[in-house]
């Protein structure tokens, strides 16, 4: 489980992700300059943590867009 909203800000909110997603999710975090560590700011927690949801929510839609691509090849082979 990851804490897609970091686990200084929203611990809580969690998501499955396997050994490759899990890597690809923190260098995608990294790049878009969004610092997972904690700050006493409550403002900026709430900043950084919807950043990385954001990235997340990102991730989400390439699967499925990817999931979308692949059926609709199976379904013009047949």
């Amino acid at each position: 489980m990851n804490h897609v909203g970091g686990r200084n800000f929203v611990a809580w909110f969690t998501m499955p992700f396997c050994y490759s997603h899990h890597a690809r999710f923190h260098v995608l975090v990294q790049q878009a300059g969004i610092d997972l560590r904690f700050t006493d700011d409550p403002i900026e927690r709430f900043r950084r943590s919807m950043g990385a949801i954001k990235v997340c929510e990102w991730m989400l839609l390439e699967a499925l867009k990817n999931e979308n691509q692949f059926k609709e090849g199976e379904s013009h082979e047949r």
